[in-house]
């Protein structure tokens, strides 16, 4: 395959994915109902609520009475109201393979049953998403949990971790669970002054009563190299939570590709059991207390967690009844299948994967018409990847969504991996779009028909070194907001590859050459922890 060339995209369009597709269902009658907002001013509107009205993408997806969903948008207006898109036209065979049987799949693979959600909020833009957690705690009852890889040492992580304290001098159950890992190798290539600033906010937490976790601490390195926490979730008395792909700091809400959904339901029970399993593989930070007080410490942190966990059984009773109840009142609520592997407790069956992958493989491996997909970087497991490579043989409308070079903040090491693997994908028929921004998003979507997201990126560590979740589920207008979030990032922030990206330009003399090839040799010895 010759040098690459990129295609720059002049102007938004969706042309990149699907567009074959959408001329097939076209001639076949079928059409998309797309959702309408709206927007009117306020005059006397709280600042909070002028911030919300100057993005015009934010809007809740909240899934009521069949066979209207109602479309909620943020910005102060009035809901507007979308019919339900019909089934896609794509014949019998394709129509019969995201049925009942392939649920059934999922809810095996996950070791629990579909959950339904009474409320759903999509939170794509970065603005309003940091509006939302930042409010998260107003109004908990008893317990918040925060659960995630890393807190950026900036001004959105260390204001976001005073407002925990906040939360935690209420009289409230505050934990914070990080990766022992990567948190620390994110502070120590942080400024000192940023150093500095996050420890002073970590104290005041622990000062205000909150607890801070770490997973995988210390001495488990030594038994398993490289595991870590890769699950993000915000639990408010395991009544409502936000999941997704965003870490938290500037990055995440300012500047990168990010997608989050905000869950109330039943289906926040199983996320509560998900940072249960995670918290207790995790140390509690025992530090500022006198050693002889820290036996009793963490004592009180597994008690503290079995509590936890009563509340949130509790809870799950209430929550299903309510569910019953609404769909009692004719009320059709949005379903998920969520999938979660601890790799300290979820160990994969002999030569086999554990439940995240399995689910992909499962899904990919049904694709007809199209398939998106968005990760960090493209480097997945052989055997996750395969029915990626067969849909594109199939004729499948293939689009890898991934961080371009210039865009890996930190480093390019793992972009040449992936990169590596671009050839293959290439020749088999699918495409590949590099963003001009980080994309940190974790969505796949198989044939318009379903859609899955969360922490699972498209990377070898997600299957064997990171405790990942991942959401499943059919609900047409969620199938489209995720839809839309991809193309979005296609449109505006991408260039569409025609081959592999070279190395370094045919021009670049010897001492440049030697350097790119001493980089592949690193970037490959790291490949297995990346």
């Amino acid at each position: 395959m010759g040098p690459a060339r990129r295609i720059e995209r002049e102007t938004p369009r969706r042309e990149v994915v699907e567009e074959r597709v959408e001329r097939r269902e076209a001639k076949g009658g079928g059409e998309r109902a797309e959702p309408k907002s709206s927007e009117r001013a306020e005059a006397k509107a709280s600042e909070r609520a002028i911030a919300e009205r100057e993005t015009a993408d934010r809007h809740r997806v909240r899934i009521d009475r069949s066979p209207v969903i109602e479309l909620k948008t943020l910005v102060g207006a009035a809901p507007a109201r979308a019919e339900l898109p019909p089934p896609a036209a794509v014949g019998p065979k394709a129509r019969d393979l995201y049925d009942a049987g392939y649920w059934q799949k999922l809810e095996a693979i996950a070791g629990e049953p579909a959950r339904a959600a009474t409320d759903v909020e999509v939170l794509r833009n970065g603005e309003h998403a940091w509006e939302r957690r930042i409010h998260f705690g107003d109004d908990v009852e008893r317990s918040l949990v925060h659960l995630g890889y890393v807190i950026e040492p900036n001004a959105k992580g260390i204001a976001y971790l005073r407002e925990l304290a906040a939360v935690a001098r209420r009289g409230k159950t505050v934990i914070v669970g990080i990766d022992w890992l990567a948190q620390r190798l994110l502070l120590a290539g942080a400024r000192p002054e940023a150093r500095r600033a996050f420890a002073a906010a970590t104290r005041e937490l622990l000062a205000a009563g909150g607890r801070l976790a770490e997973y995988a601490a210390g001495a488990r390195q030594l038994e398993e190299l490289g595991v870590g926490n890769h699950f993000k979730a915000l639990i408010k008395d395991g009544r409502a939570a936000i999941v997704g792909c965003r870490n938290v700091g500037d990055s995440h809400y300012d500047h990168w590709s990010d997608f989050e959904l905000r869950l109330e339901g039943p289906i926040v029970a199983s996320v509560g059991r998900a940072a249960l399993s995670v918290l207790r593989d995790s140390a509690p930070s025992l530090a500022h207390l006198p050693k002889r007080d820290r036996p009793s410490a963490s004592a009180a942190w597994r008690a503290k967690l079995d509590v936890l966990e009563a509340d949130y059984r509790g809870r799950e009773v209430t929550l299903q009844a309510d569910a019953k109840a609404r769909r009692a009142r004719g009320e059709r609520l949005a379903e998920f299948v969520f999938v979660f592997a601890n790799p300290l407790r979820d160990k994969p069956p002999p030569g086999g994967l554990r439940g995240p992958s399995q689910a992909l493989i499962e899904t990919f491996g049904r694709v007809q018409r199209s398939l998106l997909a968005t990760s960090n970087y493209v480097n997945g497991h052989p055997a996750v990847m395969q029915p990626v490579t067969a849909a594109a043989l199939r004729g499948a409308e293939v689009m890898l969504v991934t961080t371009g070079r210039e865009a890996s903040d930190y480093s390019d090491l793992p972009w040449r991996n992936a990169r590596r693997g671009y050839a293959t994908l290439l020749d088999a028929g699918a495409r590949i779009a590099e963003t001009k921004i980080w994309e940190h998003s974790k969505i796949y979507v198989a044939d318009g028909r379903v859609a899955g997201f969360g922490s699972y990126n498209l990377e070898r560590p997600a299957e064997s070194k990171l405790a990942e979740g991942l959401f499943f589920t059919r609900e047409p207008a969620l199938v489209q907001a995720m839809r839309d979030a991809v193309h979005d990032t296609i449109d505006r922030r991408s260039v569409v590859l025609d081959g592999v990206p070279p190395l370094h330009p045919s021009s670049a003399g010897l001492g440049r050459r030697i350097v790119e090839q001493a980089r592949e040799i690193v970037a490959r010895l790291i490949e297995p922890f990346q």
